[in-house]
C-alpha cells in the first residue's frame, strides 16, 4: 500500500496535488491497519465521505438536491442533478449493505438490533421533517431567492428591477 501511495505521489507532480490525490489510498491503508473485520466496508465509506466532500467543496453539489428535484430547471445543470443522485442511492446502498453485514456478526444480539432499529427509526424521522420543511414558507422564500439569483445572472439585470417586475 505504502507503494502506491509513492508511486501516486511521484506521477501526480509531487507536492500538494500527489497528496490529494493519494489520500484515500492513505486512510484505506490506515483502516487497514487498524480494524480487524469488514475492512472493505470501511474503506468505502471512508472514500465515500472524501468523495462527498469533494463533491460539495469543490463542485457545489450536495445529497440534499434531491429534495429540489421536482423545482430543477435547466438553468441549474441537470448533471449536478444526476451526481447528487448518484450520491444518494450510493448512501442508501451503504446503509444497507452495513447494516446487514453488522447484523451477521455474532456480537449482533437483541440490544445491537434494538440500536440499529432505533437508528432507522431516528433516520427516517429525520427525512420525514426536512421533507416536511420543504413545503414551509422558509424554504419557498430561499427557492425564490435562488430564481431570482438565476434570472438576474441570465439577464445582467439588477436585483430591484427584477423584483419591480414580480
Amino acid at each position: 500500500m505504502a507503494f502506491l501511495v509513492a508511486i501516486l505521489i511521484a506521477v501526480a507532480g509531487g507536492g500538494l496535488a500527489g497528496v490529494i490525490f493519494a489520500i484515500p489510498f492513505l486512510v484505506c491503508g490506515i483502516i487497514c491497519f487498524v480494524f480487524q473485520k469488514n475492512i472493505s466496508l470501511w474503506c468505502v465509506w471512508a472514500v465515500y465521505v472524501l468523495l462527498d466532500i469533494f463533491m460539495l467543496n469543490a463542485t457545489g453539489i450536495n445529497r440534499f438536491y434531491v429534495r429540489q428535484t421536482l423545482l430543477w430547471t435547466y438553468h441549474m445543470n441537470y448533471m449536478r442533478l444526476v451526481f447528487a443522485w448518484v450520491l444518494v442511492i450510493s448512501l442508501w446502498t451503504m446503509i444497507t449493505v452495513t447494516v446487514v453485514r453488522l447484523s451477521k456478526q455474532s456480537g449482533a444480539g437483541k440490544n445491537t438490533k434494538k440500536a440499529v432499529i432505533i437508528s432507522w427509526i431516528i433516520t427516517v424521522g429525520l427525512q420525514v421533517v426536512a421533507l416536511a420543511w420543504g413545503r414551509s414558507s422558509t424554504y419557498r422564500y430561499i427557492m425564490e431567492n435562488i430564481r431570482i439569483n438565476v434570472k438576474r445572472h441570465e439577464t445582467g439585470m439588477n436585483v430591484s428591477c427584477l423584483y419591480a417586475l414580480h
